[in-house]
């Protein structure tokens, strides 16, 4: 398996060249994250390969009410396409989840000073998001029988959720900084409708936990002025 991360970067330049942190600093930023994985292991019975796509985009915008934290908002977009493959049954299911966020979320974003250029920072997020997903099974074509697409699974959740990330934050220059985050930990509640019943039912759950999986890590540049 092969994870690709990277950031895209801003477009709002900085002109100030006073403390990174101070207040009545602000700054934008945000995270695109491009990830691609695959397996293959042909002992195993039914799927037995198959890859994934996940993309993710978070923009967002801080303002700091007092030295060293900032209050902001942020966005969420985000897509992922899953595929499995079963040689032997000659079927292919694909697996479509995508999430997007209806106002995205507020923040505050804590930062302890290392050094000049090195922070410590820690981001707790208060957000809203909205995930639609559905799975299908696809049979090519077979003993005279057409090409058929079944869909097994389509829900709808809406979910309320806080979640605190730790982060190094590295001042490459007065008014920009690039930060390195693994971890998460998280409280979320989630209400989830099936879409395929004749009147739809929902039920919520309550998840809290740390995530401390490599999918966790994401990369993130900041734009910061006066």
């Amino acid at each position: 398996m092969k994870k690709l991360l990277f950031v895209v970067l801003a477009t709002m330049l900085c002109v100030a060249v006073n403390a990174q942190t101070d207040q009545g600093g602000k700054f934008v930023g945000g995270t695109l994250k491009v990830g691609t994985s695959s397996f293959f292991n042909p002992d195993s019975i039914g799927y037995f390969k198959g890859n994934n796509f996940d993309f993710q985009i978070a923009p967002e915008f801080g303002y700091f009410v007092s030295d060293n934290f900032a209050i902001g908002a942020s966005l969420f977009f985000g897509t992922s396409n899953e595929k499995l493959f079963d040689e032997f049954l000659n079927l292919e299911k694909t697996q479509k989840i995508s999430e997007l966020s209806f106002g995205g979320g507020i923040f505050g974003h804590y930062f302890i000073e290392l050094n000049k250029k090195l922070y410590l920072s820690f981001k707790g997020t208060l957000g809203y998001y909205n995930t639609k997903g559905e799975t299908s099974i696809t049979t090519p074509p077979y003993s005279g029988l057409p090409l058929t697409t079944i869909v097994g699974v389509s829900t709808t959740s809406n979910a309320i959720s806080f979640n605190i990330l730790p982060s190094i934050e590295y001042f490459v220059s007065d008014n920009l900084s690039l930060s390195l985050s693994f971890g998460n930990l998280y409280l979320s509640q989630i209400w989830t409708k099936n879409l395929l019943l004749t009147t739809p039912s929902s039920f919520s759950t309550t998840d809290f936990g740390i995530d401390l999986d490599l999918s966790s890590v994401k990369f993130g540049i900041k734009f910061f002025m006066k």
